[in-house]
């Protein structure tokens, strides 16, 4: 089967919104939970594909994987957001790529995830603040919780879920923990 890619990022009809308190969201599911993320950090969205793991790296890093001749580093959204063990690999499976800034610099990043469901117009009257409990998640990867119709989805805080320090960090700690 051959590598379909969704390019998502340079739509100038998903960048701009015709409503001043809206915005455009991806959603995607993990471990059949709800979660999005703004669609103006989504590069592309690309089927699963081989993925190259990195010895000794956090279990947080899936691996890495050649995007027309860039090193992208995925992360395992599963794990990342404290579910445990990864999600077996299915046809629906996809890696989103998104824009992360760090010092100044932009990074491309992998996000893989369940399945992707859609992107929507979300008014700004259907975006709520989280709950300061009962989430499964840590409350600061939380930008929001998106209401449609009687669910929620989970809206993640880019700069914090793909915080490039401490993902270095977690990975430190890993190489410390195998050294000792």
């Amino acid at each position: 089967m051959e590598n379909a890619s969704v390019a998502v990022a340079d739509d100038e009809d998903l960048n701009e919104s015709n409503h001043l308190d809206s915005h455009r969201y991806l959603f995607f599911s993990i471990q059949n939970d709800s979660y999005s993320l703004e669609i103006s950090a989504v590069q592309e969205i690309l089927e699963y594909q081989k993925i190259t793991r990195v010895p000794k790296s956090s279990e947080v890093i899936h691996g890495v994987l050649n995007l027309r001749g860039h090193v992208v580093p995925v992360i395992d959204l599963n794990r990342r957001l404290g579910y445990g063990e990864s999600e077996p690999i299915t046809k629906k499976t996809c890696i989103i790529i998104i824009e992360v800034y760090s010092h100044g610099e932009s990074l491309s990043m992998g996000a893989l995830v369940s399945n992707v469901k859609a992107i929507r117009e979300v008014d700004g009257s259907n975006m709520k603040d989280s709950p300061s409990f009962g989430s499964k998640i840590k409350p600061e990867f939380i930008s929001s919780m998106i209401n449609i119709g009687d669910d929620f989805s989970i809206a993640l805080k880019i700069d914090t879920v793909f915080d490039i320090d401490e993902l270095k960090e977690m990975n430190s700690m890993k190489e410390a923990s195998v050294i000792c």
